[in-house]
């Protein structure tokens, strides 16, 4: 267990509780929904109403029918999801006094705490894709993803803040 200087329980004490947002970008799963609608469409279209003289097996015709639909109902299914989702996010970071409080608001999240004092290393990784502030503490690990955040400063204020808090800085 890794004692706090005092400074940084004195800086800790003053500082008040800070709320990120959290979650995937919504405006992306909207147009990849609407594509999946618009491709399974175009499928049903094509085999159903068209005649191009093909000859295609009538199993082999509504095996592909019935799993365009099951795309395009998915698809339905979660855009109407998104559309009863109060917020836009649906995962909460929280930055209390002690620690990291994070709070998934999905069935399948587990919530964390995680106390600055048991946080061993942060930092920040560059991937492929995205950027990654990987968290690693005496429990196990907690890796956040720069796209998750609303904007790129809120990443950047988020990190700054974990890694003085926790008196890594």
């Amino acid at each position: 267990l890794k004692l706090l200087s005092q400074a940084a329980i004195a800086v800790l004490m003053t500082e008040p509780e800070v709320r990120f947002d959290y979650g995937p970008n919504y405006d992306q799963t909207v147009f990849l929904g609407l594509f999946a609608i618009v491709v399974a469409a175009v499928f049903i279209w094509g085999l159903h109403f068209t005649d191009d003289g093909a000859e295609i097996n009538t199993v082999v015709r509504w095996g592909i029918t019935t799993f365009a639909l099951v795309v395009a109902g998915a698809a339905v299914g979660n855009l109407l999801r998104l559309n009863s989702i109060d917020d836009d996010r649906l995962d909460v970071l929280i930055l209390t006094a002690y620690g990291i409080d994070y709070r998934p608001r999905t069935k399948s999240g587990r919530a964390a705490f995680v106390a600055y004092a048991n946080i061993s290393t942060a930092k920040t990784i560059n991937t492929e894709e995205d950027e990654e502030f990987r968290i690693k503490h005496s429990a196990g690990k907690l890796t956040l993803q720069r796209s998750w955040f609303d904007d790129r400063s809120n990443f950047e204020r988020f990190t700054e803040l974990v890694v003085r808090r926790s008196g890594l800085a």
